[in-house]
């Protein structure tokens, strides 16, 4: 029934062996297969880190758009109400441009009256004091 054998098969050795080279590549597997666990656990934590850090610096450009376009915005304001101050200053100036070109005329509009008036003047005055030399000479004569 049950034999006990006195020597191995033949090939036991082989099969040994085989099982040995088996053993011990299994081994060299589960190291592999670990060290690989733990480097997909570390690119795991490096991905979510670096999602983490996209979405940080996303935030942050978005936050920068919108403090540009509160910036450009303002800018633009500012000029629009320097070029409207502007244009009101421009438009007083040529006010102030007519009101002196309206006094300039009428000072020199007086002083043609006022040459006027002396000539005037100058005339009767020389016309009063011939007429009173002119009695002074009927006088004396």
């Amino acid at each position: 029934m049950s034999t006990i054998l006195a020597e191995p098969p033949s090939n036991y050795r082989e099969v040994l062996q085989s099982i040995t080279c088996l053993q011990a590549d299994l081994e060299s597997k589960k190291r592999i297969n670990c060290t690989l666990k733990e480097e997909n656990t570390h690119l795991q934590e490096s991905y979510k880190q670096s999602i983490e850090s996209l979405t940080a610096a996303q935030k942050r450009h978005a936050a920068i758009q919108e403090t540009l376009k509160n910036a450009a915005t303002a800018t633009t304001k500012r000029e629009r109400t320097l070029e409207e101050s502007l244009a009101s200053c421009r438009s007083q100036i040529d006010k102030y441009r007519e009101e002196i070109e309206t006094l300039r005329n009428q000072v020199n509009g007086a002083l043609k009256d006022d040459v006027a008036l002396r000539a005037q003047l100058q005339v009767q005055i020389e016309a009063t004091a011939q007429t009173a030399i002119e009695k002074l000479e009927v006088e004396v004569i």
